[in-house]
C-alpha cells in the first residue's frame, strides 16, 4: 500500500493488517514521528495486546536522539465490579536521560472499585520524577502542560436510602518554575462528608449538608474546620406553578492549630437560614402561517 500526494509518494508499507469487524486485533500501531529542540529526533513504534474482551495493553518503545530510550506502557480493564469506563494504569519510564543524567519517570492510575453492601471506592492518582517533565519529555501521559497533578483516594457509602458519606484525602505535586512559582493548593488528610436527602417525609423534605475537614499547607494557615447544614423545605407544587419555603441553621467551626504566627483564635458561626424558592409556567398553542407552534412562559 501506497500513499501519494500531488504525485509525490510519503509512505509505504509492505503489509498491513486489520479487522474487518468491530473486533480489537493486537499489532503494531501506527508510529508516531517528531522533532525537537528538547528531545532530537522523536520516534515511537505503539504496540497493542489484545489480552481479552476486557483487558488490553499498549506498549510505547521511545527513542529520543537527544535524551535516549524510553519505554512506556498503557493498561486498561473493565468488569462488572469496575464501572464504565473502566480503571487504567499508565507508566513511562527512562532509566538514564542524557541530559539531565537522571532516571526520569511518571505514572498514572485510575481506578473505582464497587465492593457491595453499599460501599465503593475510587483512586487517582497521579506523579512525575521533577518539576520539568512534561516540558522536557512532551509525555503522552498528558497531552497538556499540568502543573497541578491530582493524588485522591475516595471511600463512599450508603448506608441507608437517601444517605451518602464519603472519606477523601486528597493532595497534589506541584510542578514549580523557578521563573514563575505558584502557590500550592490545600490537601484534604481527610475530608469526611455526610449528605442525605429524604423528600415526602412526610409532607416535608429534609436534607442533611455536613462535613469535617483537616486542611492542610506547607506554608498557610491550616487547621479543621466543621461544617453542619440540616434544613426542612415544604414543597408545594401544582401543573403550572410552585413555591417552596425551605429553613434551615448553618453551624461552621474553624480550630486553626498550624502555621498560625498571627494566633489567629478559633472561630465559630451558627446562622438561621430562610429561603423562598417560587415558579409560574404557562404555554399556549398558536398557529402562524399555516405552521403549529408552543410558546412556553417560565
Amino acid at each position: 500500500a501506497a500513499l501519494w500526494f500531488k504525485d509525490v509518494p510519503i509512505f509505504y508499507t509492505p503489509a498491513a493488517t486489520f479487522p474487518l469487524n468491530s473486533q480489537r486485533q493486537s499489532g503494531f500501531l501506527s508510529p508516531l514521528a517528531a522533532a525537537s529542540t528538547r528531545t532530537g529526533f522523536d520516534l515511537t513504534v505503539p504496540y497493542y495486546w489484545n489480552i481479552a474482551p476486557n483487558y488490553d495493553v499498549t506498549f510505547f518503545p521511545r527513542y529520543m536522539s537527544k535524551r535516549g530510550e524510553q519505554i512506556g506502557i498503557e493498561a486498561r480493564y473493565l468488569d462488572h465490579n469496575v464501572p464504565v469506563p473502566g480503571g487504567s494504569y499508565k507508566l513511562e519510564y527512562m532509566p538514564h536521560d542524557q541530559q539531565t543524567d537522571s532516571a526520569r519517570w511518571g505514572y498514572s492510575v485510575v481506578h473505582a472499585h464497587n465492593l457491595g453492601r453499599g460501599v465503593s471506592a475510587a483512586v487517582n492518582w497521579n506523579a512525575v520524577s521533577d518539576d520539568f517533565y512534561w516540558q522536557d519529555m512532551s509525555s503522552r501521559l498528558s497531552q497538556t502542560s499540568q502543573v497541578q497533578l491530582p493524588q485522591n483516594v475516595t471511600l463512599n457509602y450508603a448506608p441507608l436510602p437517601g444517605l451518602q458519606s464519603n472519606l477523601i484525602f486528597q493532595r497534589f505535586q506541584t510542578l514549580q518554575d523557578p521563573l514563575a512559582p505558584i502557590t500550592p493548593p490545600y490537601s484534604r488528610l481527610p475530608q469526611l462528608l455526610l449528605n442525605g436527602v429524604w423528600r415526602n417525609f412526610p409532607a416535608v423534605d429534609l436534607s442533611l449538608n455536613s462535613q469535617w475537614t483537616d486542611f492542610r499547607h506547607p506554608s498557610l494557615l491550616s487547621g479543621r474546620r466543621f461544617s453542619f447544614y440540616p434544613s426542612v423545605s415544604l414543597p408545594l407544587n401544582q401543573s403550572f406553578a410552585f413555591v417552596t419555603p425551605k429553613i434551615g441553621v448553618h453551624h461552621t467551626r474553624y480550630a486553626l492549630t498550624e502555621n498560625n504566627p498571627n494566633e489567629v483564635p478559633d472561630m465559630t458561626r451558627t446562622l438561621p437560614i430562610f429561603s423562598l424558592d417560587s415558579g409560574l409556567f404557562m404555554e399556549r398553542e398558536w398557529a402562524l402561517r399555516g405552521r403549529e407552534y408552543l410558546q412556553t412562559l417560565e
